[in-house]
């Protein structure tokens, strides 16, 4: 399988300008500082994640942080995540996890998955309640004159039409809510998606949102 290509391991300092060249040439340096990644590092380490492929380079990254449950009026990504830098947001003992950014490279497929794999298991053996994502929705600029953003991201028997929403659907995840003003992004006219993946193992009664 493509995932086992790579191996993960936590973040370190010495890492930061890799993963942000990697955040540029994924088109996401808009939204990454290597400020932020310094403090991502000091706050939550554990929850900085990097893919590596047999050479030892760096092929993709992963950013989380450990929240309460997220209710349906769940605000901007600058508000959930204190501006990228999480210091404000982290939760040390939080009973879910929030994910930020979930990057590979473009010649890398599956270490995108084989990161999110990583931390969903980290997530089932700290025996928290699931994994939260605050996801863009690239697809909506150019579908925005045929459908309304809850027919896009909703879509048909469940599965969204936005690719990227149905990536993570395909993963597990499932739409709690659509956010307005999520994040300055054209591509998704500035709406997010807040997206929850549940830990298999805790079933306790109320806990969906």
């Amino acid at each position: 399988m493509e995932i086992n290509r790579y191996r993960t391991r936590k973040a370190s300092f010495s890492d930061i300008e890799c993963i942000y060249e990697l955040e540029k040439c994924a088109g996401n340096e808009r939204a990454l500082s290597m400020g932020m990644l310094i403090v991502r590092i000091e706050t939550y380490p554990v929850g900085q994640l990097v893919g590596v492929d047999f050479s030892g380079n760096i092929v993709g990254y992963a950013g989380f942080f450990r929240t309460e449950r997220l209710n349906g009026n769940a605000g901007s990504w600058y508000d959930l995540t204190s501006y990228g830098y999480i210091h404000g947001a982290h939760r040390e003992n939080g009973s879910y996890m929030f994910g930020m950014n979930l990057t590979g490279h473009p010649e890398c497929p599956g270490v995108g998955l084989k990161l999110h794999a990583d931390a969903f298991k980290y997530m089932v053996a700290n025996n928290m309640e699931g994994i939260y994502f605050g996801s863009r929705v690239p697809g909506f600029s150019r579908a925005s004159t045929k459908y309304s953003i809850d027919q896009w991201v909703f879509g048909e028997n469940g599965m969204s039409l936005d690719p990227e929403i149905r990536y993570y659907q395909k993963i597990g995840y499932r739409i709690v809510n659509v956010i307005p003003d999520f994040l300055e992004d054209e591509e998704s006219c500035n709406y997010g998606v807040l997206m929850l993946l549940e830990n298999p193992g805790i079933c306790s009664p109320g806990r969906v949102n």
